[in-house]
């Protein structure tokens, strides 16, 4: 038998420009409905600003993998980018 192909779901976990954190206040949320849909959970790191591209700001990523380990029970924990 080959080899499966898995899919993933990149968590928001960044904050917008004016400093709302609307993207991650529903990050138990995302989590929840990533590991019933049976998707991995990504989250990336990133140190620079770009406005109109990026927030102003990024939870830590492992904090943040942290918790949708707290909150899920069957999902894969991965980084697409870590610093």
């Amino acid at each position: 038998m080959g080899n499966k192909m898995t899919f993933g779901v990149w968590l928001p976990s960044f904050t917008w420009q004016d400093n709302t954190w609307e993207p991650a206040s529903d990050l138990k949320e995302w989590c929840i409905k990533a590991d019933h849909a049976g998707v991995d959970v990504w989250v990336i790191d990133h140190l620079l600003v770009a406005p109109g591209l990026y927030g102003a700001s990024w939870l830590e990523p492992m904090e943040t993998l942290s918790y949708a380990a707290a909150v899920t029970a069957r999902v894969k924990l991965a980084t697409g980018i870590l610093v």
